[in-house]
């Protein structure tokens, strides 16, 4: 299963439920690795230093204001206060690290979020002020998952994608409880009275869920303060700072469109895979790999390499070349002979894979089509091409250009 688990679980796009993989991350962790374990880790690694992780939860909230956590009752026709009435003042705060690891321990056991713009990689929806009123705990009914603590929130000032949020929305944020976990203990969840700038994320449930808060959870102090929690420099050079200028440095940053560009899911993508245009000459009948598992080979002749990352471990990529599709995938990944494909390939060892969410057709003219993704697929998202549909290759190649200037002025 080596080839077919290294694509199903090191890739961006084929991530599933971020708080279940974040479970599934720190199992592994604690666990004695094993043969497929290690591959996955070696296959992650050179993705997994540039992300950084987002998630939140909605429901119905009452009304707080300054620290006064009360929660009044919503059948009573009470209306909620403006969100200029909320004051953004927290909880005493104790600077604690999140990043603490004791001896042996590494990131690496986990997916590690290591500035802003892993953030928005992993496809964060907003940015927002939230201030906690109570919190309860969920057992969990599965032997594989983690208990949860539920957060009812107040949303107190949206800073980016607030559009999401109506006027003084009540929100419910989950996280998962992680008690013996190498680094963090508890000291992640969030506390009841407390004001925190979260980067949250929607799940398909409605629930929302904190993206990176093993590695930077950003409280307010009763002062005003912001800290970060954080060992990552991207993130506890605010310490300290007021929550006001945070946000104002935070605006700013979100407004540079090259920045917003090198740190999009796109951009993201090209750190692992090659963007190629290619045409599809054929395809082969079924084979077995040598660990039991029937695939399709399709062969194709290469155009151009948009972009390429270039790992250590790529396979080679000549003038022609064949692309290997498990059977289970088949019906997700259906490449039509004579016909051209932007795609993004995945160049492990001496194999080539493919992934649903990362194919666009190419037409005569030049314009690229975004191929959906198939309807079993649909709780990992949209094609990572849809925001580009009925672009042409031209503009890709901009597009490429632009985030490998702004990465170059970043080193």
């Amino acid at each position: 299963m080596k080839g077919k688990e290294i694509i199903t679980h090191a890739v961006r796009a084929e991530m599933p439920d971020m708080e279940q993989l974040k479970e599934n991350s720190i199992r592994q962790a604690t666990e004695k690795g094993t043969a497929q374990h290690n591959a996955w880790v070696k296959r992650l690694a050179p993705i997994a230093a540039c992300l950084a992780v987002v998630l939140a939860t909605v429901i119905v909230f009452p009304h707080i204001i300054n620290n006064d956590t009360t929660t009044p009752d919503t059948t009573s026709g009470e209306k909620y206060h403006p969100l200029i009435e909320l004051s953004l003042r927290g909880l005493p705060v104790e600077n604690f690290s999140l990043a603490n690891v004791e001896a042996g321990a590494t990131t690496m056991d986990r997916i590690a979020f290591m500035n802003f713009g892993a953030m928005f990689e992993w496809e964060a929806d907003c940015l927002a002020v939230v201030k906690v009123y109570d919190v309860k705990n969920t057992k969990s009914n599965e032997s594989y998952s983690f208990d949860a603590q539920i957060s009812n929130a107040a949303v107190l000032q949206g800073v980016y994608g607030y559009e999401d949020f109506a006027e003084s929305i009540h929100i419910q944020i989950r996280q998962s409880i992680i008690k013996n976990h190498f680094c963090l203990g508890t000291t992640n969840l969030l506390r009841k009275g407390g004001v925190y700038l979260l980067p949250l994320k929607q799940a398909d449930d409605d629930k929302w869920y904190i993206i990176g808060d093993m590695d930077v959870l950003f409280e307010i102090d009763d002062k005003g303060k912001v800290w970060s929690h954080s060992d990552f420099e991207d993130f506890k050079r605010h310490d300290g700072k007021s929550i006001e200028t945070f946000i104002e440095n935070l605006q700013n940053m979100l407004a540079d469109e090259d920045f917003m560009l090198a740190n999009s899911p796109f951009a993201g993508t090209l750190r692992g895979w090659t963007l190629a245009d290619i045409t599809i000459t054929g395809k082969n009948e079924e084979k077995t790999d040598q660990y039991g598992n029937r695939y399709i080979g399709y062969g194709f002749t290469l155009h151009e390499v948009l972009s390429d990352p270039k790992h250590d471990n790529s396979a080679p990529l000549g003038e022609t070349g064949n692309i290997k599709i498990y059977v289970d995938e088949a019906d997700t990944i259906k490449l039509l002979s004579e016909s051209r494909y932007l795609i993004c390939l995945d160049r492990y060892e001496d194999e080539i894979y493919v992934n649903a969410r990362l194919i666009a057709e190419i037409g005569n003219d030049d314009t690229i089509t975004a191929i959906p993704a198939p309807d079993n697929q649909s709780y990992l998202g949209a094609s990572i091409f849809t925001p580009y549909d009925g672009y042409k290759i031209s503009d890709i190649r901009e597009i490429v250009l632009r985030i490998e200037t702004w990465r170059e002025a970043q080193k």
